[in-house]
Formats: C-alpha cells, sequence, structure tokens
C-alpha cells in the first residue's frame, strides 16, 4: 500500500531530503548535494510518495511559474526530478496525486491560461504527458502551434539559459547536470513499440547523456483525459 504527501519544500525534514537524495542518487549519475538542494528549494510543492512503513520510495517537485507569452499571462506548472524506485514502477498513486494537484491549481486560476511544463529526460517521464491530456506539444504526427512553442522556448531560456536549443527544443546537458545510469529505463523493441516512446526518442536522441526534451500542455476540462477530469467531480 502506497501514499502521498503534498508539501513544501521547508516542510521537508533534513532526513527526508538525504533519502530523496540517495534514491536520486541510486538512479542518476552525476548527482550533486548542492545542486539538488537549490532546485528543491526554488520548488512551490512537493509530493512525496510513502510505502506502509512510512519510508519515502519516490517523489516529484513542483514549481508554479507566472510567464509572460505575446504579453498573455500563463500560469506554468514545471514538474522537475520525478523519480520512483523500481520496486514500486506500476504503482499508479504518485501519478493520481499529481493529477489532482493540476486540477486543484487548475480550479485556482481559473483567470489565466494554464500550463503544465515538462522537461524529460526520460520516456517515462514523457510518457505522463499522453497519461493526462489529450493534446500536448510536441507529440507524435502533430505539429506544434506557435503560441505553445513560444511558451516553450519561453521557459526554456529561463530555466536552461544558453543550454537550450530553441531548433531542436532540447536543453543540453554539457556535463554539469545529471543523467540516468545505464540500465535504468532502457528502451526496448517492445517499448519502442508506442508510438509515444518512439516519438521521445526521435525528438530527443541524447536523452541517455541528460539532454531533456522540453514539453507543454495546456490544463483544462477540454483537454485533461477522463481520469483526470473525474477529479474534478469527485475529488
Amino acid at each position: 500500500m502506497l501514499y502521498a504527501e503534498v508539501t513544501q519544500p521547508i516542510d521537508i525534514s533534513d532526513f527526508s531530503r538525504e533519502n530523496m537524495f540517495k534514491i536520486m542518487d541510486s538512479y542518476y549519475k552525476n548527482m550533486k548535494r548542492e545542486k539538488f538542494e537549490t532546485d528543491l528549494a526554488e520548488k512551490t510543492y512537493v509530493i512525496l510518495l510513502k510505502n506502509c512503513e512510512n519510508e519515502i520510495v519516490g517523489f516529484t517537485t513542483l514549481l508554479l511559474w507566472d510567464l509572460y507569452v505575446d504579453g498573455i499571462a500563463i500560469k506554468g506548472l514545471y514538474s522537475g526530478d520525478t523519480i520512483v524506485q523500481k520496486a514500486y514502477w506500476g504503482q499508479t498513486k504518485l501519478q493520481s496525486v499529481l493529477g489532482k494537484l493540476m486540477v486543484q491549481i487548475y480550479q485556482e486560476h481559473t483567470d489565466s491560461l494554464v500550463y503544465w511544463l515538462l522537461s524529460s529526460k526520460g520516456y517515462k517521464t514523457y510518457g505522463m504527458l499522453p497519461l493526462y491530456f489529450l493534446h500536448f506539444y510536441p507529440a507524435y504526427g502533430q505539429e506544434t502551434p506557435c503560441f505553445e512553442k513560444k511558451i516553450i522556448d519561453t521557459y526554456g531560456v529561463l530555466k536552461f539559459g544558453s543550454s537550450y536549443e530553441p531548433v531542436a527544443g532540447i536543453a543540453v546537458n554539457s556535463g554539469d547536470r545529471d543523467y540516468l545510469r545505464e540500465g535504468v529505463a532502457e528502451l526496448t523493441e517492445t517499448k519502442l513499440a508506442n508510438k509515444h516512446i518512439e516519438f521521445f526518442r526521435e525528438k530527443n536522441p541524447g536523452f541517455t547523456k541528460g539532454d531533456e526534451l522540453l514539453c507543454v500542455a495546456q490544463m483544462g476540462i477540454n483537454n485533461f483525459r477522463p481520469v483526470v477530469r473525474r477529479f474534478m467531480q469527485y475529488g
């Protein structure tokens, strides 16, 4: 049995931070504690995934951002580090709580355009887009609309600076960021039969060295998949 807790960085104990870092370090190379703490401190929300012994077995971090694109105010929910220990892969608790949080944020900001902003260096993270949304970008068989492309470019520069390459929509890892260890979530022929996973590999061929594909999806009743829209009715 797993359960999830939505909290803020300031409320996370040193002991929990140490465990979070150890989980990241076991799956990613080039992890640096100082950078981990800096990234965590800037976030608005943290979702902690825990087992029945109250041990942290996964988490995701999120930043609620105010962006301006073509003079239009946008509320962006940026997803940072997301990791779940392999023993719990296939469990959906983290995804469901994240979906509920998306609905909450959308409902709190109905006077604004609200977008999910995702930088993905692995196919599992990219695979969350079709789980939650009907339309997202970049995506298989679809051209990214101009406005969505501008949103990607805007947060790409803000988050990654000169490491962001707007033509490819990729934040290139020049060696200062972490990347998946070998043997973690490797692509197989079976996985590549999924059109979304194959698209991710084609769009981000440098994912194994930590390059990140920047993605966007509008949050709203007309774009949430039914599994997310149900949270609006039942919570």
